[in-house]
């Protein structure tokens, strides 16, 4: 396993070979006040097959999670999480 961190400590890329011959990358992107904001997720084959899943959060102004979207192979975004707070 091979991952990368960001001045701050935290990792924002690992790669990894997989069972299938192909390597598993997981990425993520941080804010300015270290939330993670977006993830991807992407496996290969050593048939060349790519499937990737995308997930990106928002948060309101405490910080809280407000938000949660899924994609999978570039297709429609999909929101799979609503957090309501009351304000």
């Amino acid at each position: 396993m091979l991952w990368f961190g960001n001045y701050r400590g935290r990792e924002i890329q690992s790669r990894s070979t997989n069972h299938l011959g192909g390597y598993d990358v997981l990425s993520t992107k941080y804010d300015f006040v270290n939330n993670i904001t977006d993830t991807w997720s992407s496996q290969s084959t050593s048939d060349g097959i790519t499937t990737t899943e995308h997930y990106h959060y928002t948060y309101d102004h405490a910080n809280r999670p407000l938000t949660t979207t899924y994609t999978f192979n570039d297709e429609t975004q999909r929101k799979v999480v609503f957090y309501p707070y009351l304000l």
